[in-house]
């Protein structure tokens, strides 16, 4: 049971919800990370779902503004919710990831961010630890995925 000092610490806490979609692209064994310049990990590109926005619609949205790629033949991963504590906010996020494809990946692999702040590059999944990938239980599901497990992902580090 929380101590009554933990109960008045958590009513003062932020809280901050996220709803977001990413996108799992795959090109000669090599899958496309996003890191933001002023972060230490890498995470698959996406972003937020607007309020009214399809996860897919979003997902094609965020692709177009970040790297100016279109993406095609969607289709549904799964989902992971997670939440943490950054400074005095509680952060809580859902986020939902497809696989797709972008249609001139064989032509024009070089993925350009279109973003100052964000940088595109592939990596194998060999090498997401060295990358700092996450969130972490996703490094496993796409090794699985690429060695062609089709089980829906669903991954939850809250209780």
């Amino acid at each position: 049971m929380d101590s009554p000092l933990n109960f008045f610490y958590n009513l003062l806490m932020q809280m901050v919800f996220h709803f977001r979609v990413r996108v799992l692209v795959c090109h000669n064994g090599n899958v496309l990370v996003a890191r933001a310049k002023n972060k230490n990990h890498v995470s698959l590109p996406g972003g937020h779902v607007e309020t009214g926005e399809s996860t897919v619609a979003a997902l094609r949205r965020e692709m177009t503004e970040e790297c100016g790629r279109k993406i095609e033949n969607e289709h549904y991963l799964g989902a992971i919710e997670q939440s943490w504590v950054e400074g005095n906010v509680r952060q809580q996020e859902i986020v939902h990831y497809f696989f797709a494809e972008i249609p001139d990946l064989a032509a024009n692999p070089n993925v350009v961010s279109t973003e100052d702040n964000l940088e595109f590059f592939w990596v194998t999944p060999e090498e997401f630890e060295k990358v700092n990938f996450l969130p972490m239980p996703l490094r496993g599901l796409i090794a699985a995925y690429l060695k062609g497990d089709t089980q829906t992902w669903w991954v939850s580090n809250m209780e």
